[in-house]
């Protein structure tokens, strides 16, 4: 599952009208989301999702390909990749991602805590949207291991840096599930930092003897 910074939206239109479509889309994308929490995405069709904004089928797919699609839209990494590209060449790769990674973190925005709560729920309900979140994980990945190359002065990661951003991957995955299992109640970068910590210490175990 994505983290809710990677969620954007494109600047403010200036017309009417096209105020008026970016807000239709995002309607669109919030009903579906909920109703795809709530109902299951399999149980969840496209009129279900227009009834709620009060448009028709075919305005939906004015914006969308699909109902699978919709859950997808307007995600940005660039924000998060620039900033592991940033952190200081002490910070190993690990800490470079982790400290990247927490810094992008809402901190009191609510609407995105929830947003975050139902998009796990919502990938949950099918093997569908799981799939096409896997895919788009994978790619994730590889950016986040060529950001780290690119911080480095690399045109291209080695095994090292795809084998880091894969485990730092696996931490916030684990982090964001116990945080959504206490429906976002407790401090993300809390949860983040203590997985990582995690990390650090099945990488680095204390020798002793």
């Amino acid at each position: 599952m994505f983290p809710p910074s990677t969620r954007t939206k494109p600047a403010a239109p200036e017309g009417r009208r096209d105020r008026k479509r970016s807000q239709t889309r995002d309607a669109l994308a919030d009903a579906a989301l909920r109703l795809f929490a709530e109902k299951g995405y399999e149980n969840t069709t496209i009129e279900d999702i227009t009834d709620v904004v009060d448009v028709s089928s075919r305005t939906f797919y004015q914006y969308f390909p699909s109902k699978e699609d919709v859950l997808f839209a307007d995600v940005d990494h660039e924000p998060f990749l620039a900033a592991i590209r940033a952190q200081p060449l002490e910070s190993s790769d690990l800490e470079a991602i982790r400290d990247a990674y927490i810094s992008r973190q809402p901190t009191k925005d609510r609407s995105v805590q929830e947003r975050t709560v139902l998009m796990k729920k919502a990938l949950e309900s099918t093997p569908t949207l799981q799939g096409r979140n896997f895919e788009l994980q994978s790619e994730f990945r590889m950016l986040i291991a060529g950001a780290l190359a690119e911080r480095r002065g690399l045109a291209e990661p080695d095994l090292a840096m795809t084998l880091t951003a894969a485990i730092a991957q696996a931490a916030m995955h684990l982090a964001y599930d116990r945080w959504a299992e206490g429906n976002g109640r407790s401090d993300v970068r809390e949860e983040l930092r203590m997985m990582f910590a995690i990390v650090e210490t099945a990488v680095h175990p204390t020798r002793t003897g």
